[in-house]
């Protein structure tokens, strides 16, 4: 995603976005205010702007007002009464010295949180049920859904307890400061500063599954009746972008450097770490995750006449260089760690809790000093792109862009566009391009465990001890081909409409592996306790998983006509169809295909 055309930071939280191996542009930390307006760029966008805008770009235009305070409010709720969010933005603007101006703005938005959690059913158990001695027994069926045995009864605590206890069903909750300002100024006839500057804070919280009472991951000394362990997650991100733009004789240049940071310092309430028994805290500090991009470009551009065209050509050219910094930070040890103790009460007095199942902050696992990462890549890239007229009303434009990867290598990404113009109120327009892309660097390094109550999954990188014993390979950037073809045309003086059909192929899609677990591919535990886990346990990490083809058309009708001293009312109508389909999937490595297929 891009700034005012300059590529901005990502997040250091893996799979933002819904896609496990992203680590995205959080736009959310974006101030609205600061948006002017927001354009979608295709047709071959990686060819100019880089290997990330693997099938397009967006690009944030900033608001870059001179005068005028703009101040704004809002309240919403449901209907339950829960979920009450609130938020209020401030913004100004001023004419600065040199044909400058200084947008300065701030926005504040809090989102309550809401219970969607279903009734819990009858038959289950939150408590132990007595024998007939009154005696404290073990219930039927896994303690995931206990149930009463034949001849017991219920702990009298099961009439009055709450109806809905599972709370990690709804919206969750979240706070957010954000702050901005956009200046640009003169320096002198030919050079002009400009700078975008963004610093935001988020503070949300993420809800998990009730544990039950009568489990063992419970310390009833603490939580009589069971607890819901909730996530914590404070972020800080900034970016400062710093450019001149001037003019040299006929060529135009365009000079900028990008500092981006995003930071998310992890925590835990409402847990504990079962296997520290009645000593365990019931808040942790989990750990801190980091991105750090710098980036720096050099553009420039100039038309020139040449034979080839009838028009004046367009020439631009550039080169950008970016270091990227991942790192991942442990938590303090109570969050990850095994204890000594063991149940101290019900049927299960005495069991030990020093299994892997009870070790660490229940749901959110702190990180171990063997799960820190410090990684760090740098790329290089140049680009250049022509475009000219060979007749008229005939538009060729191509582009090619070379990136070398300190951690993939280089590629070669390239694009062609035409647009043949029929009348002035009709044209055709067709690209073909291709695309690259590398995997992010926490795809590449990430490692953690989630406890899922009855089993731990352990992520770890792909180039690691355990996934390389299991037969996994390095990954490949995903590469993707590109087509479009559209018609644009002015249906009158104020209706205009276009229609664009694609097709993007994106081969080896780099994803997250399936869990690799004994109760699921029987016979696979053996490779688990192979490379020192519990054959009890599970295992995954990122592979190329397969190829994709996406196949889509898009109508876009819009207008405007007046309303005299009311001003015009601007009206867009559009819609969008698309198919993808999977062309084809990773192979399963040979000490796997007897099992699973990835």
């Amino acid at each position: 995603m891009l700034v005012d055309g300059k590529r901005r930071h990502v997040t250091s939280t893996l799979g933002v976005g819904g896609t496990s191996a992203a680590q995205s542009v959080d736009i959310a930390l974006i101030p609205t205010s600061l948006v002017s307006r927001i354009e979608v760029l295709r047709d071959g966008a990686s060819a100019v702007y880089g290997s990330d805008a693997i099938a397009g770009v967006v690009n944030v235009i900033t608001r870059k007002d001179k005068s005028g305070t703009n101040a704004y409010a809002r309240f919403g709720t449901f209907g339950s009464g829960q979920g009450d969010t609130y938020s209020a933005s401030l913004s100004h603007g001023m004419e600065v010295e040199g044909n400058g101006h200084l947008f300065l703005t701030a926005e504040y938005e809090q989102r309550n949180r809401t219970f969607r959690g279903a009734p819990l059913p009858d038959d289950i158990l939150l408590y132990f049920p007595l024998n007939a001695a009154g005696q404290q027994i073990l219930p039927q069926g896994p303690l995931t859904s206990p149930r009463l045995p034949a001849g017991a009864t219920r702990d009298p605590r099961e009439a009055t307890r709450p109806r809905a206890p599972q709370q990690s069903a709804g919206e969750s909750p979240y706070k957010s400061m954000l702050f901005a300002a956009d200046l640009a100024m003169d320096l002198n006839n030919n050079i002009r500063l400009y700078q975008t500057n963004t610093l935001s804070f988020r503070s949300a919280q993420l809800l998990n599954s009730f544990r039950l009472p009568l489990r063992n991951e419970v310390v009833r000394s603490i939580f009589p009746n069971g607890y819901s362990p909730v996530r914590d997650q404070d972020e800080t991100d900034f970016e400062v972008l710093t450019g001149l733009q001037g003019t040299a004789g006929p060529w135009s240049w365009d000079l900028s450097t990008t500092v981006g940071s995003n930071r998310a310092k992890i925590k835990a309430h409402d847990t504990l770490n079962p296997s520290y028994g009645a000593d365990s805290p019931t808040r942790f500090y989990v750990g801190t995750t980091k991105y750090n991009a710098w980036t720096t470009n050099l553009g420039v551009k100039r038309s020139f006449d040449l034979p080839i065209s009838v028009r004046p050509v367009d020439f631009a050219a550039g080169l950008e260089y970016r270091q990227e910094r991942y790192v991942v930070t442990p938590g303090e040890p109570a969050s990850y760690s095994c204890g000594t103790a063991r149940v101290a009460d019900g049927p299960n007095r005495g069991l030990s809790l020093a299994t892997p199942n009870y070790c660490g902050a229940q749901a959110v696992f702190g990180y171990s000093p063997d799960q820190s990462v410090n990684a760090t890549r740098n790329n290089k890239s140049a680009y250049a792109e022509l475009s000219f007229y060979p007749a008229s009303p005939l538009l060729i434009s191509a582009a090619g862009r070379y990136e070398d990867y300190s951690d993939f290598g280089s590629a070669w990404i390239g694009r062609l566009s035409s647009r043949l113009e029929f009348s002035p109120h009709v044209a055709l327009r067709a690209t073909v391009g291709n695309a690259f892309q590398a995997p992010s660097l926490a795809a590449i390094a990430y490692r953690q465990q989630v406890n899922f109550q009855t089993y731990i999954v352990y992520s770890v990188p792909v180039d690691s001890r355990e996934a390389l014993a299991l037969g996994s390979r390095p990954l490949d950037p995903e590469k993707s081909t590109n087509f479009s073809a559209g018609l644009v045309a002015k249906l009158g003086s104020r209706v205009n409409l276009s229609i664009d059909a694609y097709q993007i192929k994106v081969r080896d899609r780099v994803s997250q592996s399936t869990t690799i677990r004994d109760a699921i591919y029987p016979g696979s535990g053996a490779l688990l306790a192979s490379v020192g886990i519990d054959r009890n346990q599970a295992i995954n990490f990122f592979i190329n998983a397969a190829s994709t083809r996406t196949q889509g058309i898009e109508v876009v009708l819009d207008g405007s006509f007046g309303l005299n001293a009311w001003g015009n009312l601007r009206w867009t109508l559009s819609g969008n169809y698309n198919r993808t389909k999977v062309t084809s999937l990773a192979e399963s490595s040979p000490r796997l295909v007897t099992f699973v297929r990835l």
